[in-house]
């Protein structure tokens, strides 16, 4: 890069100067002459040098007539100490002429905050930029490793080594040479060769005669007794309902309506009271059921007859009858118990125990003549057996 100067035609500005390395921002004014020098590659900064003793103030000249060229700049002086403050002056209605650049003095005592100045001064001329300072030391060496190089050409082949000994390990077995020709018979040997390889097995002779039977032999001892074996588990379950107060007992079958269970046993067979005349089977089985019905009436030669019903449908033969004939010494009730043959059941289905009246050579049900059962005294029963 040449050497450039520039010289500054506007009121003060800002130049940047960018060096390749960093970029510096300086302020100029107007008429100030500018050279820009190339330099070399920025050394590595070295330590900061111990600040000098400052200089005493120059003295201020008196305003020379102003240049119509711009001189060359001259060297920052010392920096002079600090005079004393001042009383304030009156604040000035005119700038005065801009005088050359002192050297800065020493920063004097601080003295009082004079008036704020209605005008702006001008600005005093900056100088030259400080000598290059001394090298520094070289710095510690750098703990991250730098890029790889370039791999490097290949040296030149070095001298052959002598030869090494022999190896102790066997080298691969060489391809076999071709055969020779046979030679003489040699004298025979009086040591035994090895035993050939085993032929295959024959064929199995034909089964021998057998033998007479052997006699029998002695007893051997008795075994230990086995464990008992676990007890099976009883399905056995029923439940009992009875009743309260009297249920006219009219022609037509009709179930008992029963209000209570009075006794039960196991989960198979339960009673709610929502449907009073059901017992109703929660698991598929054999069952049995078993009831005593006690008639009432006061009329003259009054019959009732049961039967069971099974999901609201009549099952079975007619079980049971009364026959009460009512005159001045006879008794006006007649017990009914009933013990019926096992019947095959599945989970889910109820069973009722219907009464009504009978009369004629009818195997059915009907008649006029009325009479009542009084379910207090009536019990009906369900029992599961297997």
């Amino acid at each position: 890069m040449e050497n450039i100067e520039i010289t500054i035609a506007q009121s003060i500005e800002t130049i940047a100067i960018d060096n390749g390395v960093s970029t510096d921002l300086i302020q100029v004014s107007t008429g100030e002459l500018i050279e820009i020098k190339e330099g070399g590659a920025q050394g590595i900064q070295g330590p900061a040098g111990s600040a000098g003793p400052a200089g005493s103030d120059g003295i201020i000249g008196s305003d020379g007539a102003d240049s119509t060229v711009p001189g060359p700049q001259g060297e920052v002086g010392p920096q002079g100490e600090q005079g004393i403050q001042g009383n304030t002056g009156a604040a000035s209605t005119v700038p005065g002429p801009k005088g050359d650049a002192g050297s800065q003095g020493i920063q004097g005592i601080q003295g009082e905050t004079g008036a704020d100045s209605t005008v702006q001064g001008p600005q005093g001329v900056k100088g030259d930029a400080g000598a290059d300072g001394v090298k520094g030391d070289d710095g510690a060496d750098s703990t991250v490793q730098g890029p790889k190089g370039d791999d490097g050409s290949q040296g030149i082949q070095g001298i052959q080594g002598p030869a090494g000994n022999d190896s102790t390990v066997a080298g691969p077995q060489g391809i076999q040479g071709l055969q020779g020709d046979n030679g003489t018979d040699g004298a025979d040997s009086i040591v035994p060769g090895p035993q050939g390889i085993q032929g295959p097995s024959g064929n199995d002779g034909a089964a021998g005669t057998q033998g007479p039977k052997g006699d029998t032999g002695d007893t051997g001892p008795k075994g230990d007794t086995g464990e008992d074996g676990v007890d099976g588990g009883s399905v056995y379950s029923f439940n009992k309902i009875t009743g309260t107060g009297t249920q006219a007992i009219t022609s037509t079958l009709s179930p008992i309506v029963f209000d209570q269970s009075v006794d039960s046993y196991g989960t198979d067979v339960v009673y709610t009271a929502g449907t009073p005349n059901r017992l109703t089977v929660q698991t598929t089985g054999v069952y049995k059921w078993g009831a005593l019905v006690t008639d009432f009436s006061s009329a003259q030669r009054a019959q009732t007859a049961c039967k069971l019903m099974v999901n609201g449908v009549e099952t079975g033969l007619i079980r049971g009858s009364s026959y009460i004939r009512n005159t001045v010494t006879t008794w006006d009730y007649w017990a009914i118990e009933i013990s019926s043959t096992p019947i095959s059941l599945s989970a889910g289905d109820y069973v009722e125990l219907a009464v009504g009246g009978v009369v004629g050579a009818s195997y059915t049900f009907g008649g006029t003549v009325l009479h009542n059962c009084h379910k207090d005294k009536s019990e009906f029963w369900l029992e599961r057996m297997v």
